[in-house]
């Protein structure tokens, strides 16, 4: 299925197109084998570059995340609800 970016939020968001794929569960499984074979960690540092404005950035697969790098995230930009956000 083709799909586009609903949302615009500055320059290069009109690029963001993407194809969704249904699967049988099995060649899923061998997609995210796949992607785990990379050596490609996300971490603080590819993340802050990852959050810098760009426009008709390539698609990217991370093989691991660094532990806490979710969570931080959440604290850097307020919890649902709160009156903290960032």
């Amino acid at each position: 299925y083709e799909g586009l970016s609903a949302n615009y939020s500055g320059d290069g968001f009109a690029h963001m197109n993407f194809t969704a794929r249904a699967s049988a569960q099995v060649d899923f499984d061998k997609w995210v084998a796949e992607v785990k074979q990379s050596t490609s960690t996300l971490d603080q540092a590819t993340y802050a570059a990852l959050a810098k404005p760009g426009s008709a950035e390539p698609v990217r697969y991370y093989a691991t995340a660094e532990s806490g790098l979710f969570r931080g995230i959440l604290d850097a930009f307020g919890q649902p609800g709160s009156s903290s956000m960032h």
